[in-house]
């Protein structure tokens, strides 16, 4: 009978200490993908590395001008998520600023010293050749 006491007083323990990492695990998790917009507390994010889109010189492309605007989430880490053109040129191009932009890096947003995921707008320009 002590025996399945103990065992018992042992499995709620653990249930005990598995609930709280969960319950934490969760509030890490909502903290993950909570998406700030950029201003007040939000300091925004420092672009640390850029990649230039790539096309091939000698297409109709090269000789188009002008800005594909992207709406992108920088993550925690600093990394880019979730492109979505708002304002473009034609679908090649359109294609390649978003493939360069998702190789762009940040030092993350800040809130309360926190590193955050915020949501921003970025422009790639593409000038003549």
């Amino acid at each position: 009978m002590k025996r399945a006491a103990r065992f018992l007083a042992a499995v709620v323990s653990v249930w005990c200490l598995l609930s709280g990492m969960a319950v934490a695990a969760d509030h890490a998790k909502h903290r993950s993908e909570t998406i700030y917009d950029i201003g007040g507390d939000v300091q925004p994010p420092k672009l640390i590395h850029v990649v230039e889109p790539s096309f091939d010189p000698k297409s109709e492309e090269a000789f188009t001008s002008g800005v594909v605007r992207i709406q992108i989430v920088v993550t925690l880490e600093g990394a880019v998520r979730d492109p979505k053109v708002v304002a473009g040129l034609n679908d090649r191009q359109n294609k390649k600023a978003v493939e360069a932009v998702t190789q762009w890096r940040f030092k993350p947003a800040q809130r309360q010293g926190e590193p955050v995921n915020v949501r921003a707008t970025v422009e790639v320009n593409f000038h003549l050749l």
